[in-house]
């Protein structure tokens, strides 16, 4: 983040959401980066953190899919430098609906529609409780 924050551009934290999810809690951070002189930000990272787990990706599903999904088998066959992984895949159409939910309340949000955010965070935190159950 640091090597981002240098002359001709600006990291700009978004807003910390914190969602419930039965016992415990989701963060979700974005991360900005804007151009010297640019008025609209891009999108760089989100910043997904839920228990002990944190993962800092492009979008928002990739951080989702790198925290539900952290099971990975690895073996190693016969010392020929082969490696088989195994991976538990959630859902994508979950990942998928919670990325949707997730930039439709960002984007009630740029526009002031607080009814419609809170709608959508709350329907992203029942998503994501879908997701932790599987």
């Amino acid at each position: 983040i640091s090597l981002w924050d240098q002359r001709g551009s600006e990291v700009i934290a978004g807003n910390l959401l914190v969602i419930p999810i039965e016992e415990s809690l989701i963060y979700v951070q974005p991360i900005y980066l804007r151009a010297e002189g640019g008025k609209i930000p891009e999108l760089k990272r989100v910043i997904v953190a839920h228990e002990n787990k944190i993962a800092m990706e492009e979008t928002l599903d990739l951080a989702l899919n790198k925290i539900f999904n952290s099971s990975v088998e690895t073996t190693t066959e016969n010392n020929n430098d082969v490696i088989d992984e195994t991976t538990v895949v959630p859902d994508n159409s979950l990942i998928e609906q919670a990325n949707d939910l997730y930039n439709s309340a960002i984007e009630a949000q740029k526009n002031g529609d607080w009814t419609t955010y809170g709608t959508k965070i709350e329907e992203l935190g029942e998503v994501i409780n879908q997701l932790s159950e599987e």
